[in-house]
């Protein structure tokens, strides 16, 4: 398996992506060449809104280890929106931290990412504006070039 890490359960709970918050989810690397996080959405959305993935490894936060952007369509309900970004040697066994922001600084219907209020993942949290919170997001970790 490419799977990294992952905690699919969504228990109906979503956080509404506001132009001023960041929302994010610490969790152990598996495998080597992490290349992939993916996160559940649910709409409303804007047509064209844009989410902002950053990832940082866990032991040094003031470094940026990708940001990539990826722009929702205004049609859909619950899907998974993946940022794909160039693999990360010696990922195995490291904690990462990646944090999700609107790039739509205008109010309406904000995308909402999808997650769960039990904290489930136990190699990981949930992290709201830089603080940890009870709960997980709705997230998979991939090694793309991993094969079963």
């Amino acid at each position: 398996s490419n799977i990294s890490a992952m905690q699919p359960t969504h228990n109906g709970a979503f956080i509404p992506m506001l132009a001023d918050q960041k929302v994010g989810q610490t969790f152990l690397s598996k495998l080597d060449g992490l290349g992939e996080i993916k996160v559940r959405v649910a709409s409303p959305s804007l047509a064209g809104e844009t989410l902002i993935m950053r990832l940082f490894d866990a032991s040094e936060p003031a470094r940026e280890l990708a940001h990539v952007e990826a722009q929702l369509s205004d049609s859909f309900l619950h899907q998974w929106i993946g940022f794909s970004f160039p693999e990360i040697m010696g990922s195995a066994g490291k904690s990462f931290y990646f944090s999700i922001e609107s790039g739509n600084k205008l109010p309406g219907n904000a995308a909402h990412l999808m997650s769960s209020s039990l904290d489930l993942y136990k190699d990981g949290a949930l992290v709201k504006n830089e603080h940890p919170e009870e709960g997980d997001l709705t997230f998979i970790a991939l090694s793309p070039k991993k094969t079963p």
